[in-house]
């Protein structure tokens, strides 16, 4: 088996979403433009002072 080499596998699938467009954001249907969604809340790292 190969070595694992990053930098040839990271340049041809980033070429390759990159024609394919699948990290390009497309309009909503209804002329509503383009939306944030936050799929998941951040996590706090360290203390929680607020949760006590």
């Amino acid at each position: 088996m190969e070595k694992y080499n990053p930098h040839a596998i990271e340049a041809k699938w980033q070429r390759f979403w990159e024609e394919k467009g699948f990290m390009k954001a497309k309009d909503l249907p209804g002329g509503r433009g383009k939306q944030y969604v936050l799929v998941m809340f951040p996590y706090p790292s360290g203390t929680c002072t607020w949760a006590t």
